[in-house]
């Protein structure tokens, strides 16, 4: 019996993976684009991205102080929170999880223009890649979750069609793979990132 379910499940999912690849694809390249945005930004604006630069530091300075094992916990909690927020916050049309993205990738931006002062693009990618190859698809994943429950919301206000069944259904859909997917990679990347990534920057 729990053979039998377990394989629905992956099916389900699956499925549902499937469903939301071009919202995937959409989330990636709006952060990407804004990413390219806070590059070419802090380049015109140097003095606005180092004040931005020095918030950032005050916001994870007490980060830095952790043992390797807390701070796999505390990403692991900010980035599932942050996560869970853009799901959520997509019954709101899905407005938010574009702008949470956007808003993302444009702070990525200035960081990478801000250490390409002091470092080499080939010690950034050293700093990004091991975990971040696993942490952004779950963090577009989840973006696109909360999109795709905001187009349902939006077609059933503009249609009349499907209506709270299917606005209900869509998000439980991608609460699951939220916890299926989305929480076990993100543990995966903050171990990574705790462990590995943080020795080698």
């Amino acid at each position: 019996m729990n053979k039998k379910m377990n394989k629905s499940l992956f099916f389900e999912i699956k499925d549902y993976m499937r469903s939301v690849r071009f919202y995937t694809l959409f989330i990636a390249i709006i952060f990407f684009a804004s990413a390219g945005a806070g590059y070419i930004y802090s380049s015109a604006e140097p003095e606005l991205s180092t004040n931005i630069m020095e918030e950032l530091i005050k916001g994870f300075g007490e980060l830095l102080n952790m043992s390797s094992f807390y701070l796999m916990f505390a990403i692991y909690f900010r980035n599932s929170f942050a996560c869970l927020l853009s799901i959520g916050l997509g019954f709101f049309f899905g407005i938010a999880p574009v702008g949470i993205i956007a808003f993302n990738g444009f702070i990525v931006g200035v960081v990478v223009f801000k250490a390409m002062e002091i470092t080499s693009f080939q010690h950034i990618v050293l700093g990004i890649i091991p975990h971040g190859i696993i942490e952004l698809p779950m963090v577009f994943l989840s973006a696109a979750i909360g999109l795709k429950i905001g187009h349902e919301v939006t077609r059933s206000l503009l249609t009349k069609e499907g209506g709270w069944v299917n606005i209900k259904n869509e998000f439980f859909d991608g609460l699951q793979a939220f916890v299926y997917v989305v929480l076990p990679l993100l543990f995966l990347a903050a171990m990574i990132e705790a462990y590995v990534t943080s020795q080698m920057i």
